[in-house]
C-alpha cells in the first residue's frame, strides 16, 4: 500500500482487529471493546511534535543529541545507555525526564530499532506510530501513566521517557531535535 494508507492488525489474545488507514488520523478505540487490554492505537500521518521538520544534531557527540539545557530542563550527567548510546536525566523543578540517543550506522538500522520497541509493546493505554521512513516515530502512555516518545531520524535515534504525558509533552516542546 502506499504512504498514509496501510493495513494495522493487532492481537489480544484470540481477538483480531483490523483497521484500513486512509487519511489523518484513525483510531482503533478498544478499551471496553477489548476488556483494555489493548487501549487505544492512533495511526498517524504526521510525527508527533513536530519532529520530522526539527534539525538534525551537527554530529554524533553526545553533547550535541543531548544538549545540557532543553527550555528549562538542565542535563545531570550523561552515561552509557545499556540498550546502546548514551543516556541522561533531564530535571525541571522536580520533574524527572530520561533520554537515550543513539547514532546507527544507517537510518534503517535506526528506524528498525522504532519498530523493535514498537513490536514489544505492552501496557499502554494509547500508541501512536508512524512508519514512512525517515521519521519513524512511537508515541505511547502506558496503563501506570508514564510516557514516552522514540523517534528516528536519519541515523539518529532519540527516546525520552517521563513520569507523565504532560511532562514528555512539556519536555519535547522543548527539544531541539
Amino acid at each position: 500500500m502506499g504512504r498514509g494508507m496501510r493495513t494495522l492488525l493487532l492481537g489480544c489474545g484470540g481477538l483480531l482487529v483490523a483497521a484500513c488507514l486512509c487519511v489523518g488520523v484513525v483510531s482503533v478505540a478498544t478499551g471496553q471493546l477489548l476488556g483494555g487490554l489493548l487501549g487505544v492505537v492512533n495511526e498517524v500521518i504526521q510525527p508527533p511534535y513536530g519532529v520530522g521538520s526539527r534539525p538534525l544534531p551537527a554530529g554524533p557527540l553526545t553533547e550535541t543529541m543531548l544538549p545540557p539545557q532543553v527550555g528549562g530542563f538542565m542535563r545531570g550527567a550523561l552515561a552509557r545507555a545499556a540498550a546502546g548510546g548514551n543516556q541522561a536525566t533531564y530535571d525541571r523543578d522536580g520533574l524527572r525526564v530520561d533520554a537515550r540517543a543513539v547514532y546507527y550506522t544507517s537510518a534503517t538500522e535506526a528506524q528498525e530499532q522504532v519498530r523493535r520497541i514498537y513490536q514489544a509493546l505492552t501496557s499502554t493505554r494509547t500508541v501512536s506510530f508512524l512508519e514512512q521512513g525517515d521519521p519513524t516515530t512511537l508515541r505511547v502512555v502506558y496503563n501506570n501513566g508514564r510516557a514516552r516518545m522514540v523517534w528516528s531520524r536519519g541515523r539518529y535515534l532519540f527516546d525520552v521517557q517521563a513520569p507523565a504525558e504532560s511532562g514528555l509533552d512539556a519536555f519535547m516542546t522543548a527539544f531541539p531535535y
